[in-house]
C-alpha cells in the first residue's frame, strides 16, 4: 500500500510527465511545420504582383556576418541617440534611409542590445553580446522589405515593450525571464511577413494557406512567425 504522501508525490510526478510530453509534441509540431513551410516558401513571393520580395539582407547568414558582429560590438552609440532611445520620441524610421550594413544601419541592431543591457538582462543571464547580435542579425535577415511589417516595425514593437516595462512603477517585479521573453518576442514576432493577412493566404490557397488548412490552423502567419522564431533561437550561434 502507498502512504498519502507517496500518492501525492506520484500524482505530482504524473502531472509533470504529462506536461513534459505535451510540450515535446508541441515543439515537434512547431519544428516540423516550420521546416515544411520554409520548403514550400523557398522563394517568398508577393502574390499580388508575382514579384519576389527582397529581404532586409540578401542571405539569412552571409559570409560577412562575423565582420558585422565585430563592427556592431565596436559601435559607439552617441550619448544623445542613446538618451533619445529611452524615450517615446525615438523613431527607428529615421534610420530606414541607411543601408542595413552601414554603421548607421547597424546602429538599430546595437540599440536593441542596449535595451537588453538597460533591462539588466545581459548580466542576469550572462548573455554573450556577440551571440545576441548574431541572433538579431539573423532575425533582421528574415524580415522582408514590405511597407509596414518590416524589421523597423519589429524594433518599434520591442522598443514599445521596453518603454512599457520601464514606465511601470514596480517594473523590477516583472521577472528577468519574463522581461527577456517580451523583448525576444518583440524582435521575432513578424519574421517573414509578406504584407498580406491571414484571410488572403487562406482564400488564395497560397502555400502557407494550404499548410494551415491541412493542420487546422487559422492563424496562418502567427504560426509561421513562431516556427521561424523556434528555428532561429535553436540554430547554431544564436542560442
Amino acid at each position: 500500500t502507498f502512504t498519502k504522501e507517496e500518492e501525492e508525490l506520484l500524482e505530482s510526478f504524473s502531472s509533470f510527465a504529462g506536461i513534459t510530453l505535451a510540450n515535446l509534441k508541441l515543439y515537434e509540431f512547431a519544428t516540423n511545420a516550420g521546416i515544411e513551410a520554409t520548403a514550400l516558401m523557398k522563394e517568398t513571393t508577393d502574390y499580388t504582383s508575382g514579384v519576389v520580395l527582397q529581404r532586409t539582407l540578401p542571405a539569412v547568414m552571409s559570409k560577412n556576418v562575423d565582420d558585422l558582429i565585430t563592427r556592431c560590438l565596436a559601435l559607439q552609440v552617441p550619448e544623445d541617440v542613446l538618451a533619445l532611445s529611452r524615450t517615446v520620441n525615438f523613431n527607428p524610421l529615421d534610420y530606414l534611409v541607411h543601408p542595413p550594413n552601414s554603421d548607421e544601419g547597424l546602429l538599430i541592431v546595437r540599440l536593441l542590445v542596449e535595451l537588453f543591457e538597460d533591462m539588466g538582462l545581459i548580466n542576469e543571464f550572462s548573455i554573450d553580446q556577440s551571440v545576441l547580435i548574431r541572433f538579431i542579425i539573423r532575425c533582421r535577415s528574415q524580415y522582408n522589405n514590405v511597407s509596414y511589417h518590416n524589421f523597423y516595425h519589429a524594433f518599434d514593437v520591442t522598443h514599445c515593450l521596453y518603454l512599457l516595462l520601464k514606465c511601470m512603477a514596480d517594473w523590477e517585479l516583472i521577472t528577468p525571464l519574463d522581461r527577456l521573453a517580451l523583448l525576444v518576442a518583440g524582435i521575432v514576432h513578424d519574421m517573414d511577413h509578406m504584407g498580406l493577412n491571414n484571410s488572403y493566404h487562406l482564400r488564395c490557397d497560397s502555400p502557407f494557406g494550404i499548410l494551415a488548412s491541412k493542420t487546422g490552423q487559422s492563424s496562418v502567419l502567427e504560426v509561421h512567425h513562431c516556427n521561424l522564431a523556434v528555428q532561429t533561437l535553436t540554430s547554431e550561434g544564436c542560442n
